[in-house]
C-alpha cells in the first residue's frame, strides 16, 4: 500500500470527521501552525505523540584565524515521540494488513559429505583403522533416538550440519560411543 497524498489525506479526514474538505484543511493547517509555535517547549498531539526540538550534539570548532579550538553546540533537530498506544496500534495494523507469513519451521537437509580419514592417519592417531568412520557434514544424523532423524528445539526443527564419530576411541571418546 502506498502512502496517501496530501489530497487523499484531506479527503479521508473530511469523510471521517464529517466536515467539509476546506474545513479539514483549515484544521490541519492550524494544527501545523500551533506545532511550529509550541514545539520548542514540546507539543503534544493527542492520541498521536509529542513533537520537540532536541539540541544537536556538540562538536569541536577550530578558529581558522587563531587555531584555537572550542566546543560548540550542533544544530537542533525536530524529534517525534509516538504515543505508546498509537505506536502499538499502528504496528499491529501494519502487521495485519501485510498478513505476515510465519517462517517455515521445517529444517533443511544439507547434502552429505562423508569425512573418512586415511588408515595411516587413523593409525598415527592411535585409532583402529578398521572401524568405519561415521564422520560427515550434512545429510541426516546417525544417532537420533526416538522419532527417526528429527531434531527439534523450541518448537522448530533444527538443521543438521555434521557429526564426528567418537566411537573409534582416542582422546575424545564419549562413554556411550555416541556422536559429538
Amino acid at each position: 500500500m502506498s502512502k496517501l497524498s496530501r489530497a487523499e489525506v484531506l479527503a479521508e479526514l473530511s469523510s471521517r470527521a464529517n466536515v467539509d474538505p476546506i474545513e479539514a484543511e483549515r484544521v490541519l493547517q492550524s494544527l501545523a501552525d500551533l506545532a511550529e509555535e509550541e514545539s520548542a517547549k514540546g507539543f503534544l498531539i493527542p492520541n498521536l505523540g509529542e513533537l520537540s526540538i532536541q539540541p544537536g550534539p556538540e562538536f569541536e570548532y577550530r578558529n581558522p584565524a587563531t587555531g584555537t579550538t572550542m566546543m560548540v553546540p550542533g544544530p537542533p533537530s525536530l524529534a517525534f515521540t509516538p504515543d505508546s498506544g498509537f505506536e502499538k496500534n499502528a504496528i499491529e495494523k501494519r502487521d495485519s494488513d501485510q498478513k505476515l507469513e510465519t517462517p517455515d519451521k521445517s529444517a533443511r537437509v544439507l547434502p552429505t559429505l562423508n569425512l573418512t580419514p586415511s588408515s595411516a592417519d587413523m593409525t598415527s592417531a592411535g585409532l583402529d583403522s578398521t572401524i568405519k568412520s561415521r564422520n560427515k557434514l550434512g545429510g541426516q544424523p546417525d544417532w537420533i533416538q526416538g522419532e527417526p532423524n528429527r531434531m527439534a528445539c523450541c518448537g522448530s526443527d533444527m538443521t543438521f550440519y555434521g557429526q564426528f564419530d567418537s566411537s573409534v576411541g582416542g582422546e575424545f571418546n564419549v562413554a556411550d560411543s555416541g556422536m559429538i
